[in-house]
């Protein structure tokens, strides 16, 4: 049996800068296509040195299953470029548990990483 995708998100690189809009929980099948599509994205986009800044909204947990691809797709971006990785996390009343995942997943990768409670804070 094939489980169906949890979780939704959007990719849009501008300038050196990859955007991510993602609603969970999030499943190992939707980090399976989420890896496709940060591959796709960062070869079309090429450059060299490069963030991310992820607003996550809602209660974003992974499994243990989706944090271990996380964890994959984070090593993928750090060898293709991606310097710094900055979250935001809205509208979650467990955002605490959501930092702790998510630092858990950054560290595991050697990703330096940083916790906003707003865009425009982070994007700086």
């Amino acid at each position: 049996m094939e489980l169906a995708a949890h979780g939704h998100y959007q990719l849009n690189f501008q300038d050196n800068i990859l955007y991510v809009e993602a609603r969970g929980p999030f499943n190992k099948e939707v980090l399976q296509n989420y890896h496709q599509d940060m591959k796709d994205i960062i070869q079309k986009n090429k450059t060299k040195n490069w963030g991310v800044l992820a607003v996550f909204y809602g209660n974003s947990i992974l499994t243990p299953e989706a944090e271990s691809a996380l964890i994959k797709v984070t090593k993928y971006r750090a060898k293709n470029g991606m310097i710094a990785h900055a979250n935001v996390f809205k509208e979650s009343i467990h955002a605490d548990l959501q930092q702790t995942q998510f630092s858990r997943i950054y560290q595991t990768a050697k990703v330096r990483s940083h916790f906003f409670s707003d865009e425009h804070s982070a994007k700086h």
